[in-house]
């Protein structure tokens, strides 16, 4: 079964008002009808990850507090009930400012080209359907989305609420 990333940006204002709820968490992404706002990773978010920084996704947001590629993609402040792959998180205004600057300097044709299938562990690449389809989608889609999703937002001094499901 995959797993989908999602992401939000708002206000921080927004964000205090969402988290203040649980009902609002659990509803995801009811009330957010901009599609400029928001952004899914699809199932790609593994394989992100793993282009990135060269290491699988760590299964808490503590965890990926170190790096600013491995917070953009599953780290944050924990939110609100369990949606699925855990609860909601959210990333600062600076937390985003950060995150925009390193995808900023990042060569991802680069990192793509070079990554392989040697360079997985083969628990991990059972996860992925296809690295090559996901290596290409990777780097004419969701790559370039997810890097203009993280400008727009620290451009706009706004926060991002994610979460897995």
């Amino acid at each position: 079964m995959n797993c989908d990333a999602f992401y939000i940006r708002m206000s921080p204002a927004d964000l205090d008002e969402i988290i203040s709820d649980d009902e609002q968490l659990e509803q995801l992404p009811v009330g957010f009808h901009d599609p400029d706002l928001m952004l899914s990773l699809h199932k790609y978010w593994r394989t992100l990850h793993l282009i990135l920084t060269g290491r699988e996704c760590p299964y808490s947001p503590e965890a990926a507090m170190d790096d600013p590629m491995s917070m953009a993609i599953v780290g944050g402040e924990m939110v609100g009930p369990d949606l699925g792959y855990g609860p909601a998180r959210y990333l600062s205004v600076e937390q985003v400012k950060e995150i925009a600057l390193a995808l900023e300097s990042i060569d991802f044709d680069q990192l793509v080209d070079e990554y392989s299938v040697d360079d997985i562990d083969e628990d991990e690449l059972s996860l992925l359907d296809n690295l090559e389809e996901e290596k290409i989608e990777l780097k004419e889609v969701y790559f370039p989305e997810f890097k203009y999703f993280f400008r727009q937002a620290a451009r706009n001094g706004e926060v991002v609420l994610a979460y897995i499901a």
